[in-house]
């Protein structure tokens, strides 16, 4: 009886495990069930997910979390970044969303090392920045501002240093930790002003000055540890991930008085691929025929 009861509590505990850890089960495409970053013919492949009490928080949420993998990794979202495909679960009471974001390994290498503030905006995607800080205002305050709320911040004034290696920290989460903080550092510079960050100008300069240091630290940690690169974590699925902090010019300022916005159901024109439910990964096909 006694081995009985403790195979019983060991099942309970198994599951409390995998329900905690796993991603929502999905009866979708094979794409659904894919790691939560692939690299496939040259392209790097990423699937966010998402719940929500509706289809479009669902999918919003799940878009964020793929755009924000992809900040991290590439150091902003480049231009040719796009949606290839949505698949999305109505339950009775809520709703999960998978959605697979693509772009070009050559261009994320090229935007993980560019320290320039005008080159950075010049081969950002301005859009999925835009909806991304959105997604991050979420996570902070539990409301969703409107794009035209966060389509301009403020120069950045200051630069504060690169996060420092704490207690508990490995070596590779400090190096994620650090990409995490580049990658918010250019997220302010583009959503800046267009006047601002002029080439030449005293603010490009500096900022080009002071963003050299975290940059070269990132570099020399991938060439330290290969594994880095070769088998890199994707940010979302770091676990007990440190919280990096935003710049002033990015944080989110919640409205007391303001009510819950619920995401657009329609994608912004920058967003390429399916329908908002199952897109049969009609532009994934197209990639791969092209190349």
């Amino acid at each position: 009886m006694q081995k009985f009861k403790l195979t019983i509590v060991s099942s309970l505990w198994i599951c409390l495990l995998s329900a905690c850890s796993s991603a929502p089960t999905t009866n979708g495409p094979d794409w659904t069930r894919e790691p939560a970053r692939i690299v496939d013919n040259g392209y790097i492949v990423y699937v966010g997910t998402g719940g929500g009490p509706n289809q479009e928080s669902a999918q919003f949420k799940a878009e964020g979390m793929a755009l924000e993998d992809i900040a991290n990794e590439c150091s902003f979202i480049p231009k040719g970044t796009r949606v290839e495909d949505r698949y999305v679960e109505k339950g009775a009471h809520d709703s999960n969303a998978w959605v697979k974001v693509a772009l070009e390994f050559q261009e994320c290498d090229e935007a993980s090392k560019t320290t320039d503030p005008s080159q950075i905006k010049k081969l950002a995607n301005a859009s999925f920045t835009i909806q991304m800080k959105r997604y991050q205002d979420f996570n902070e305050t539990g409301e969703t501002p409107p794009a035209d709320e966060v389509a301009e911040v403020e120069p950045l004034t200051e630069i504060s240093p690169a996060p420092v290696r704490t207690v508990g920290w490995s070596e590779s989460t400090h190096f994620y930790v650090v990409r995490q903080y580049i990658a918010y550092q250019n997220e302010a510079v583009i959503l800046s002003r267009p006047t601002a960050y002029q080439p030449g100008s005293p603010e490009a300069r500096v900022y080009t000055t002071q963003m050299q240091q975290p940059q070269q630290q990132v570099q020399t940690a991938m060439v330290a540890n290969p594994q880095l690169k070769t088998q890199p974590q994707v940010w979302s699925s770091i676990p007990d991930r440190p919280k990096v902090e935003r710049p002033a010019a990015l944080r989110a300022h919640p409205n007391p008085h303001a009510k819950f916005l619920n995401p657009p159901r329609k994608n912004s024109g920058a967003h390429q691929g399916g329908d908002g439910h199952h897109g049969q990964g009609r532009k994934h096909k197209k990639r791969q025929k092209e190349l």
